[in-house]
């Protein structure tokens, strides 16, 4: 059985950006395409003032059950010390209400 590394904080709605949750080591993103499993992009998270870049890796991809989208867990690669610092200051901003919005470059 797997566990996660991270806790998970889920607060957005997709109306609010691509964000359905989020944690330290990935985040569920909701897509209007189907995502390859294995493929790698880059994600923009943007928080008030903050913004930051990081590299996603698609670990699952599946169809949303509730309307015609799909819904895919990725994982982030290679944050930088500085940028993982930078997310977990956003993610604790973000379970107290903050938005994160959230953009594939």
């Amino acid at each position: 059985m797997k566990f996660r590394k991270a806790e998970r904080t889920i607060h957005l709605t997709p109306d609010e950006g691509l964000l359905g949750d989020i944690s330290e080591s990935g985040a569920c993103l909701n897509l209007d395409a189907m995502a390859q499993s294995g493929s790698i992009f880059k994600l923009e998270l943007t928080s008030r003032d903050e913004v930051i870049q990081a590299h996603a890796k698609v670990v699952h991809c599946r169809k949303s059950p509730s309307e015609e989208r799909y819904n895919a867990g990725v994982q982030f690669i290679n944050l930088p010390r500085e940028t993982a610092e930078k997310l977990a200051g956003m993610i604790s901003s973000y379970g107290r209400g903050v938005p994160i919005k959230a953009k594939i470059l």
